[in-house]
């Protein structure tokens, strides 16, 4: 008896090329493709990481902006603090008659005040005798007491600390250019602005970091009702 094989459907044609495996062809396309999706992923990995690293070092840089700040306004609010009313020299007048001397030096970029934070009657302790200024020549704020000299900020800028200094008139006027010894019994608050500068770990942006914080704080001990 002769055999005649069974005709082969094109589903089990089909089936059978699936289980051939890969051609030559494929293999090589394969091995050019695959070095270029890895780049491209490797790629975008360093991207998002670059880029996230600039983020946590933009909101770094913005929190120790903003904790300069602060520091400087805690002591700045007890300017001319004198409960025994002997520690400081009254100012003659005639603009603020009275007024206790507890700034003696105020400009753009130094502020030096005074206060007897313990009652002692004298300003000779840590902390009384306080002077912040901008360091153009090292890019820093600096204070010096009688414990000597501490780096409140760095990575500043030759704009990046400003002080400015008004009265208590209503609305508050703003005292400028030069102050004199008259002007500076008259401050009664100072306002303050800060900006620190870091660079950008992200090599895709050639942009600096920058951050700024900026407030303006009211002189407790020379509120309208005491001068």
């Amino acid at each position: 008896m002769q055999y005649c094989p069974l005709p082969v459907s094109s589903d089990r044609r089909r089936a059978r090329r699936r289980q051939r495996g890969l051609s030559l062809l494929e293999v090589l396309m394969g091995l050019v493709l695959a070095p270029i999706v890895l780049a491209g992923i490797h790629s975008s990995f360093r991207a998002q990481m670059h880029a996230l690293r600039g983020s946590n070092n933009a909101y770094e840089l913005q929190d120790l902006a903003r904790g300069a700040l602060d520091f400087m306004i805690r002591e700045i609010r007890m300017t001319g603090y004198d409960p025994s009313g002997t520690a400081l020299a009254a100012a003659p007048g005639p603009a603020c008659p009275g007024v206790g001397r507890g700034i003696t030096e105020a400009t753009a970029t130094r502020l030096h005040i005074l206060a007897d934070l313990n009652g002692d009657g004298a300003i000779n302790s840590a902390g009384e005798d306080v002077v912040y200024e901008l360091d153009m020549i090292l890019d820093r704020i600096v204070r010096t007491d009688t414990n000597g000299a501490v780096v409140v900020a760095e990575n500043v800028p030759d704009d990046g600390l400003e002080f400015r200094y008004f009265d208590n008139s209503e609305p508050p006027a703003e005292l400028v250019p030069v102050l004199t010894a008259g002007d500076q019994d008259c401050i009664g608050s100072v306002a303050l602005a800060v900006k620190l500068t870091a660079p950008n770990p992200d090599p895709n942006v050639t942009s600096t970091l920058v951050a700024q914080a900026g407030s303006q704080v009211a002189i407790r001990n020379r509120t309208l009702g005491n001068l």
